[in-house]
């Protein structure tokens, strides 16, 4: 198996605080048709427009690390069907950064805030 870079979203203690802080505001801020919301979490901004969703993604994608897979090439291709707001495909390139990742979404409000979100990343 190959080795990869070390998930900089891996830390326990981190992660619960910023989950909690998550889950906490999506009490506190109610969703609005249209509205998208800014968070800056571990280095890095995300656009999303409701913090349920968002929190739970969060956490089943970087947190509970429910996509890890192992690998057994430097450069992997990954095909993210229905990549959302890209959440997976973020951590996808924190994980395996040699891969090349081919997004498909044919929501056109995530597919909007998914280029926002993977920006940084190209």
């Amino acid at each position: 198996m190959i080795a990869r870079n070390v998930n900089p979203l891996s830390k326990k203690v981190d992660s619960f605080i910023v989950y909690i802080y998550l889950f906490c505001k999506g009490f506190l801020v109610k969703p609005k048709v249209g509205k998208i919301f800014k968070e800056r979490i571990f280095n890095h901004f995300f656009y999303f427009n409701e913090y349920y969703s968002f929190t739970s993604s969060l956490a089943e994608i970087f947190f509970l690390r429910e996509y890890d897979f192992p690998i057994t090439s430097d450069y992997p291709s990954i095909i993210d069907c229905g990549a959302n707001i890209g959440l997976a495909t973020i951590y996808f390139k924190l994980n395996y950064p040699e891969s090349k990742i081919t997004c498909i979404e044919p929501n056109p409000e995530a597919f909007d805030l998914l280029q926002k979100n993977l920006a940084g990343f190209r």
